[in-house]
């Protein structure tokens, strides 16, 4: 009889590691199917007629990764966005990209400064996330399409020089697809890992945090089981290490969503 009692409380600590275990994938499954792919809002500040093949490519490749590319240029349909429009479209963006060659730019009325200088003032003041992309001076450039007074901007490309968020402008428009590419998604991957951390912050449903308060729980009672069954320190170390393993697996999933 007591043997039979105590093959029941070993089958019973095995089943409720298995339980959790179960529970902790389905919790997993929910969560992934929760946390979708958020719509970036990307702000894209350049010059417009020495950077347009630029310009143009990286607000292709922007709507092909589904973000939603922020200062167009004025065109047919679209008018030329006010400055206080254009500033509060930085200031909510998830992103601020920013192209610069040889020409500092139109500046607004009753300012001193270039549109393109305001612009990356107003993103570096605001906090935003920004990846600066910068003509080298070996980089090849058709004379028509550089300032003929070099002063202005070559103050506003030194002072880009020293933002960390400044890199070079590759030779070739497709180049520069590849790194916007890279950039959004790994943008996009840090937006899905807030976006989990909500969901298992929030109240209510299955979360990672009640999976895991589930499997202390489950260790707790499998262990009270096989304590009081009188199972020797093997079982003790068995049901540990699988819950341990759980865990484990718990923890590597939820790095593979974020």
């Amino acid at each position: 009889m007591d043997e039979v009692v105590l093959g029941m409380y070993q089958q019973s600590g095995v089943g409720i590691v298995i339980v959790v275990s179960l529970l902790a994938q389905a919790a997993l499954r929910k969560l992934r199917r929760r946390t979708v792919t958020p719509c970036l809002h990307v702000y894209v500040s350049a010059t417009l007629d020495d950077l347009n093949r630029y310009r143009t490519t990286v607000i292709e490749t922007l709507r092909r990764l589904g973000a939603q590319p922020l200062g167009d240029p004025p065109g047919p349909g679209r008018p030329k966005a006010p400055l206080p429009a254009r500033l509060a479209e930085i200031e909510g963006c998830d992103l601020f990209l920013g192209l610069y060659a040889w020409r500092y730019g139109p500046r607004p009325n009753r300012h001193d400064e270039s549109l393109t200088d305001l612009e990356l003032a107003h993103a570096t003041g605001a906090g935003r996330p920004r990846i600066l992309w910068v003509a080298p001076d070996n980089l090849p450039w058709l004379p028509s399409d550089m300032d003929s007074d070099r002063g202005p901007i070559e103050h506003f490309r030194a002072r880009i020089g020293v933002d960390p968020g400044k890199r070079t402008l590759p030779s070739a428009p497709h180049a520069l697809a590849r790194e916007v590419e890279q950039a959004v998604l790994t943008r996009t991957r840090r937006s899905r890992g807030r976006q989990l951390l909500a969901d298992v912050t929030s109240p209510g449903g299955i979360t990672i945090a009640g999976v895991m308060a589930t499997l202390g729980s489950a260790a707790l009672v499998a262990r009270n089981l096989v304590h009081h069954a009188g199972i020797g320190q093997p079982i003790v170390v068995g049901v540990g290490l699988a819950t341990f393993a759980v865990c484990c697996l718990v923890r590597l999933a939820a790095l593979r969503v974020v």
